[in-house]
Parts: structure tokens; sequence; C-alpha cells
């Protein structure tokens, strides 16, 4: 299972990563910028009502679900 890891700095300088399991393998750098980009440009998300600054990076790991 791959699993997509995007960073965000938010207006309080903190830093915030979401995951995102089960991208498209044909997913390309610049889909993933953008991506980060969107949600960062259009105030996406929030952690306890603080908005994001800005997008740092991302990653794609392989995730080994246990059961």
């Amino acid at each position: 299972m791959n699993t997509l890891k995007l960073k965000f700095k938010l207006k309080d300088n903190k830093q915030k990563t979401i995951s995102i399991k089960n991208v498209k393998k044909t997913a390309t750098q610049e889909d993933i910028k953008a991506l980060g980009a969107y949600i960062s440009n259009n105030s996406m998300l929030n952690y306890d009502g603080v908005k994001i600054d800005s997008f740092l990076g991302a990653k794609i790991g392989r995730a080994v679900q246990q059961e």
C-alpha cells in the first residue's frame, strides 16, 4: 500500500504532516506538488483554528499493514 505524506507549515510556525493511503502509482512529482499547493493556497485544513501557511514537501512510502 502506497502512502503519501504531505508536510505543511502552519501560521504559528509549527509543522504538520498528513498521510493519504492508496495513492495512485502513476502520481507524478508535479501532481503531488500541485496537490500540496492547492491545499495550502485554499486553506483546506486547519488545526485547532490555526491555518496552513505553506506547503513544505512530500514523500511517498510503502506502508505495511499488520493483522
